[in-house]
Order: structure tokens, then sequence, then C-alpha cells
């Protein structure tokens, strides 16, 4: 009770105590971010089509430290006959463990770690899929690599209100009221899809070569596992469809397009409204999202949780945009 009258008595006496704090902690957070890029060097090449290259070295000492995390963690995966699991001698798995292996493990890690912080610390809004090039590696070395990634277009919208309007005088989007959830669904889809596609038709953007190159490479990402998941090898389906990767690809030119431009206007849209998804909101999804991978076998520790929290952060996003547009 103490404690507690004292800290009330505090804030009666300095009305900033509770900025004070915040500015401590702000302090110990810079303190941190200093710390770690000391570890590291980068620098930001702009380059022509809205892309970006970001050369990256981090040092000798910090590679060393994601050496021993990526070793530690094939430690625990070897086995040998004669040793339980997790008590080999460490001589015997140094012997036996592929370096090239941990390197390229270690290699990722320090991607992965390295990456992010510097595009938030140099305020850089990549999109799409980068292109990573390792310029150096070597146990005992600093790490290099260079990352080629396609940064937000400069995006004027129209006056996307007065679209939405004149949108709904155009079409038709009433259902019957003993219409089944899912015709209301299709019927939802469908007004959300018009509606964005009148927005889309009056925006003008300059979509990087980049993005559309890694759009393609989803989409066919996203056919295979379809195909996969129905019980069908994918150079069956291929052969069965008469066409290559490079044709289905070429096909897909329009449509990654519209997709990309979907992405791009709902984000920015977003930003005019100044509408989010509160951390409480991603948290929750990425908890569901977590324990679905989980129970399907995958390991927590192949999951790339800071692409995982930027998806769904996207996903909720978009989600209250088509909301706002429906009844702006």
């Amino acid at each position: 009770m103490a404690c507690v009258r004292k800290k009330k008595i505090l804030r009666r006496i300095n009305p900033l105590w509770k900025t004070k704090s915040g500015f401590l902690l702000e302090k110990l957070r810079n303190f941190r971010n200093m710390v770690f890029f000391r570890n590291m060097t980068s620098d930001i090449k702009k380059l022509s089509g809205s892309e970006v290259e970001v050369s990256i070295e981090v040092s000798a000492e910090e590679f060393e430290k994601y050496y021993k995390q990526s070793f530690e963690e094939a430690s625990k995966n070897f086995s040998m006959p004669g040793f339980r699991p997790g008590k080999v001698p460490p001589e015997i798995l140094k012997e036996n463990i592929s370096s090239e292996a941990v390197l390229k493990k270690t290699a990722e890690h320090a991607i992965q770690k390295t990456y992010f912080p510097v595009l938030r610390e140099k305020k850089i809004e990549a999109i799409g899929r980068p292109e990573i090039f390792i310029t150096k590696i070597a146990k005992g070395n600093s790490f290099c690599f260079k990352v080629k990634t396609a940064v937000l277009p400069e995006i004027t919208l129209p006056d996307y209100k007065k679209i939405v309007l004149d949108t709904r005088e155009k079409e038709e989007f009433t259902v019957k009221e003993d219409a089944s959830e899912e015709e209301k669904g299709k019927m939802q889809q469908k007004k959300r899809m018009k509606i964005l596609e009148a927005i889309s038709d009056a925006t003008e953007i300059d979509i990087p070569d980049i993005m559309i190159k890694a759009e393609k490479e989803k989409m066919l990402g996203e056919l295979k596992a379809s195909i996969e998941n129905m019980g069908m090898k994918w150079e069956d389906y291929l052969a069965q469809i008469e066409k290559a990767e490079e044709e289905l690809k070429k096909e897909w030119q329009k449509d990654a397009e519209r997709r990309i431009r979907y992405g791009l206007i709902l984000r920015e849209l977003a930003n005019k409204e100044n509408i989010q998804a509160s951390e409480e909101e991603v948290d929750a999804d990425v908890e569901k999202i977590l324990k679905q991978l989980s129970a399907a076998g995958s390991n927590a520790s192949d999951i790339d949780t800071d692409y995982l929290k930027s998806y769904t952060y996207g996903m909720l996003r978009n989600e209250k945009v088509f909301q706002f547009l429906e009844i702006c």
C-alpha cells in the first residue's frame, strides 16, 4: 500500500512522471539499437522502377553467434548409434555434421535477424519477395549479402468515395432475404471486387518488375500446393495441360498485375483513412495459425514469425478497408 501511495504522490508532484518513464524506455530501446547496429553496416542504393538494393555486412563476431546457434540446432537433431539424443560428444558432432549445411543455416539466421531491422531503421517500405544475393560467406569472417527489393510506389488515389457511390448505383448487389450464407458471401465478394476494380481503373501505378515476377512465383507456389493437395504430382499436371512453368507465368501477366494493384490500393486506402489492425488482433490470429501449423506437423523454428505477423496484419487490415468501403 505504501508503494502505491508513493507512486500516486509522485504523479501529483511531478506531472511529467509518465513522460520521463517513457523517455527512459525510449533511451533503452535506442541503446539496444545502437549495440545491434554496431555489429553490422548497411548501405542503400536506389534503382530504377521503384526498386532499391540493400547491402548488409554482419561482423565476424556477430556471424559467429549465429553459427553457434545453427550448430546447436543441428546437434539436437543429430543421432548416432551408441549415444542418446543430445548426448553425442562435441568432437564427434564436429566430424559428422556438415559444416556446409550449418553455414547455410547460419546465413538464413543472419539474413532474417538483420534485414528487417535495417528496413525499419532506414524507413524503407519493402514490398514483394526480395531477391537475395550472398556475396561473402565463410566461418570466422564477416558475412555480406545484398537484397534487391521493390519499394512502395507512389500512388495518387482518385475520389474513391464518389467511385463507391457510383458503383453502387450502377451495379446490383442485393440478395434475397432467404438467401443462404454462402450466397450472401458470394454477393459480398462480388461487391467488394467491383468497387476495388472501379478504384483501380481510375488509379495510375508504376508497378516494379520485381513485384510482378515475385507475384507470379507466388501464384505458381499456390497452384503447386493446390495440385499436390489433390494427390497429383506437379510434373504430371504440367504434362496433362501440355504447358511449361514459364508458359503459365506468361499467361498470368495481367492477373499478377491486377493482384498487385489491388494490394497497393488497399494499403494506400488504409493509410489515408488511418485503418489499422491492433496488436492484440494480430497476435490472436498468429497464435491460431501457429497452432494449426503445429497440428499439421510443422516445426516452430522453421516458421518466420516476423513474416507471419506482417502477413496477418495485412489480411486483417484489408478486411477492415473493405468494411469501410461498404459503408462510406
